[in-house]
């Protein structure tokens, strides 16, 4: 009887299972499994079932088919009752909780980030960190999976490669069998590249031509010279150029000397106003005596 209801109506249809197994004969038992119920019409309250025999050619798309929540469930058959319940306490886990922090040793191609996995729920845990160059994402880098993490664990990476005078954005990832949780954006400027292919040449007695290449992600290129001995650090010496250029052409030098030239670069950023390059570029050159 239940093959023929199952076979020839749709999910729609309710059954009454207390008349359909009740009998005199006891037959073979069969599982299935109660995924929701409908008590919204006191005419016609049932329980939902799923079953495991397919879609009846079609009919129960879902493998789904509805009992009657009023039926007798002390029904028997043969004496056997006819109906087991067994309840299953199921529980569904939470994705993780993840925090992004700041960064941190933020040079021209390499910095650390820095997050907290707020809560593991309570299962075995990866984090790593996405990133990128637009806010908002896409995020086409990825740090590498760290494992074995738990709630409230620090954790940060190493990222390299990085475009230099470029602000980049990036966020935390955490993820785990209850699903990939994500921190808000942050972002950090890397500082810009020194000036590159920088070189001095001294054209006769009194004068020095200075050449470079802008470096990535700068504004501005300072170049610096003084006597004898390379400029310390910035301003120190004689402020030969500064400006977006990429020659200078030093004068009223003393014949026969030699003047070293050092070069930095910079940008304005919004928030952080003057952002200067970490490192230098260096050459010298030796006026005709």
């Amino acid at each position: 009887a239940f093959t023929s209801f199952w076979l020839g109506q749709g999910e729609s249809a309710v059954v009454d299972l207390d008349v359909l197994c009740a009998g005199s004969s006891p037959y073979a038992g069969h599982a299935v499994l109660c995924v929701g119920y409908n008590d919204l019409d006191p005419d016609n309250r049932y329980w939902v079932m799923l079953n495991s025999w397919g879609t009846a050619g079609g009919r129960r798309p879902n493998g789904l088919f509805r009992v009657n929540m009023d039926m007798n469930y002390d029904t028997t058959c043969g004496a056997i009752p006819a109906f087991f319940w067994q309840t299953l306490d199921i529980r569904y886990r939470q994705p993780p909780e993840v925090t992004t922090g700041d960064a941190s040793d933020v040079a021209a191609q390499t910095a650390t980030v820095h997050a907290t996995l707020e809560y593991d729920s309570e299962t075995d845990t990866s984090v790593r960190f996405e990133y990128g160059t637009t806010p908002g994402g896409p995020y086409p880098e990825t740090s590498p999976w760290q494992t074995g993490l738990s709630s409230s664990a620090a954790f940060e990476a190493g990222l390299t490669g990085l475009h230099g005078g470029t602000r980049h954005y990036y966020r935390a990832v955490a993820a785990n069998s209850g699903g990939t949780a994500y921190g808000d954006e942050f972002s950090f400027l890397t500082e810009p590249l020194p000036p590159a292919g920088f070189s001095a040449q001294a054209d006769g007695q009194t004068e020095a031509t200075v050449n470079w290449y802008t470096g990535e992600g700068a504004q501005t290129t300072v170049v610096w010279r003084k006597k004898d001995s390379p400029p310390d650090a910035r301003g120190d010496g004689y402020l030969v150029y500064e400006g977006s250029g990429t020659t200078a052409n030093d004068t009223a030098l003393d014949p026969g000397s030699r003047y070293y030239y050092r070069a930095w670069s910079n940008l304005d950023d919004a928030l952080l106003g003057t952002v200067w390059s970490g490192e230098s570029s260096q050459d010298c050159a030796h006026t005709i005596g």
